[in-house]
Order: structure tokens, then C-alpha cells, then sequence
């Protein structure tokens, strides 16, 4: 009987398939100048942690998009699963037109994440780096956030209500001394924006920490300053 190709490619891989497949990746990514493809081993080992924050954490959406919590709860509910690839049609069917057409994600990781452009099949890792990734950006822009978090909470929380609105806000423009008026408030910053851009266009020739060099402005580093003449005096 011919040899099976499989068992003679496992008497040549034996126990270093992944150490392989992770060289494989990286040689990718040198050939498509990627980067992404580097992040699979070290997001091995942070890999439980992460998951484990998932589900601690409760994640809400600050708006009316709520792709990304329905992400987050496409990792939880895939998280024991140990295939490669993962079918949306089986996994996430009412979410199978919104990861392949919304701008979620950079074209970048699409690249990695689907099997082909036209393919409802994704490849899970990259998925899961993609989502991860995605989850850090919405935290730090407030699109989503942390139900009684700290540093990233609701923001939504801290505004006042409208009746408290109504009620203050007369009393707020004349301590800070703005106008309270939307048009009025409006006009008042453009002002002051004019103003302090003026100023800066006509004082720019005599500016020696930036320049324009080929079109662009630069910003040079300040000189260090010497010791004041009666620094000693400090010590007396």
C-alpha cells in the first residue's frame, strides 16, 4: 500500500506543528510587510486573560451601534471551541452582513481574518485580535464602556439631567462667563479662535521653537536653559 502524505508529514513536523505554523505566519508577514501576523504569539499567552476579562466585565454601548457588544459576545460563546476557523453562518448568523461589510475593522486585518474576500469563513485568532483590538479603541474613544468601571465608565453618567440643566445653566454662563445660547456660544469661540490664530500667525516669524521647512511645520527641541545667576540663594 502507498504511504498516507499525512502520517509522513507528521513523522516530519512530530510535536513542532505550531512552532512551524508560527514561522509560516511571520514569513508572511515579512512578505506583506504586516506586522499584525506577529501579535499571534505573544497574544498566546495573554490570551486566557483577556478572555477572562470578557467575562467579568460588563460592556455597554455608548450609542445606538452595538456591534461591538455583539463581538464581545461572539468571543465569549466561542471561547472553548477548538477549531482554526469558525463558520458565521453557524456562529453569528445575524451578524454575518455587519463583519463582512462595516468599516470595523482596517482592510489590514480583514486581509487576515477572512478565508477569502467573499468567504463567510474567518480564520478565529486573527478574529479574536481584531475584536480585542477594536474593544481597546471603543474604551479609549468612549464608544463603549465599563457598566460601573472607573476609568472607563459611562460618561453619559456624569452629565446632569435636564431639569438640572434648566435650572443652573443661567447662573453657569455668568460664572464662567460665556454666552449660553447655542449661536451665541458658537460665535464667541470662533472669535476667540480667530483671535489666538492671529496672533500666532504674527508672531511665527520671530518664533525660534518651530519653522516651516518644505511646506511643514516643525517643531524643534528646546535648548537647555542654564542655572539662574542666584541659584545659590536658594540654599541659604
Amino acid at each position: 500500500a502507498e504511504p498516507n502524505p499525512w502520517q509522513s508529514l507528521q513523522a516530519v513536523v512530530g510535536d513542532k506543528r505550531q512552532e512551524w505554523l508560527d514561522e509560516c505566519e511571520e514569513h508572511l508577514a515579512y512578505a506583506g510587510n504586516n506586522y499584525l501576523p506577529f501579535m499571534l504569539r505573544p497574544f498566546r499567552t495573554k490570551r486566557s486573560l483577556l478572555y477572562n476579562c470578557l467575562e467579568i466585565l460588563t460592556f455597554q454601548s455608548t450609542s445606538s451601534d452595538l456591534l461591538s457588544i455583539q463581538l464581545i459576545e461572539l468571543l465569549r460563546n466561542t471561547r472553548s471551541l477548538k477549531a482554526e476557523t469558525l463558520d458565521l453562518r453557524v456562529h453569528a448568523p445575524d451578524l454575518v452582513e455587519s463583519i463582512q461589510q462595516t468599516k470595523w475593522t482596517l482592510e489590514k486585518w480583514r486581509r487576515l481574518i477572512f478565508i477569502r474576500p467573499d468567504s463567510l469563513t474567518v480564520h478565529r485568532k486573527y478574529l479574536e485580535l481584531a475584536v480585542f483590538n477594536l474593544v481597546k479603541q471603543e474604551l479609549k474613544s468612549a464608544d463603549i464602556a465599563v457598566v460601573h468601571g472607573d476609568r472607563f465608565d459611562d460618561h453619559r453618567d456624569q452629565l446632569v439631567s435636564w431639569s438640572v440643566y434648566e435650572q443652573e445653566i443661567d447662573q453657569y454662563g455668568l460664572e464662567v462667563e460665556l454666552p449660553i445660547e447655542p449661536k451665541a456660544l458658537s460665535r464667541h469661540l470662533k472669535d476667540q479662535l480667530t483671535q489666538v490664530s492671529r496672533s500666532v500667525d504674527s508672531a511665527f516669524p520671530d518664533n525660534t521653537h518651530a519653522a516651516i521647512e518644505d511646506g511643514r511645520i516643525v517643531i524643534k527641541r528646546n535648548q537647555k536653559q542654564g542655572l539662574p545667576t542666584n541659584w545659590q540663594a536658594l540654599d541659604d
